[in-house]
């Protein structure tokens, strides 16, 4: 997992950027995920170089050095991730072209963000759990419960592959 403290100027950047985005047809967040899914395509090619290509492909957000695709999946937490925390792709996304899926996350202040690892989408389809709309996400803790709010699939980090910046 790399950790990376998010400076004002990528933040300000993502932030605009967000504003021209459309609603999604399966927005979970109403909209509002476009702020953390604009600073973690940002974050992941300051940190890695490559190539954000999602305003050309709805398939894949970032463009590895060596032409990898990789579908970015982001989510915004109150503390630092754990190895035991879930990694999730919706179901409506399994259609998505990618090679891999890349997972982030980005702190709620956005002070902080962390990329979390990869994996190549067959192995995450193999291996990740299937989960129910509405079905309690049994990692959660106790004082605040989760429930899913739609179909989708979840690896925990700790499974996924991990960048090193020199890659």
């Amino acid at each position: 997992m790399i950790e990376i403290d998010l400076h004002p100027q990528l933040v300000a950047t993502a932030l605009e950027l967000a504003e021209d985005k459309p609603k999604l047809k399966n927005s979970i967040r109403d909209g509002d995920g476009w702020k953390i899914a604009m600073i973690s395509d940002l974050m992941v090619q300051e940190a890695l170089g490559g190539e954000i290509i999602s305003h050309e492909d709805y398939n894949s957000d970032w463009k590895s050095n060596k032409g990898k695709r990789f579908e970015i999946k982001a989510k915004e937490r109150t503390v630092r991730p754990k190895p035991s925390y879930n990694c999730t792709v919706y179901q409506f996304n399994t259609l998505q072209k990618c090679d891999y899926y890349l997972f982030t996350s980005i702190l709620k202040d956005y002070s902080k963000g962390w990329i979390l690892g990869y994996m190549n989408k067959k192995s995450f389809l193999n291996q990740s759990l299937n989960c129910k709309k509405g079905e309690l996400d049994e990692s959660s803790p106790a004082h605040k419960l989760y429930y899913y709010p739609a179909d989708c699939l979840n690896l925990q980090i700790g499974k996924l592959q991990k960048f090193n910046l020199d890659q």
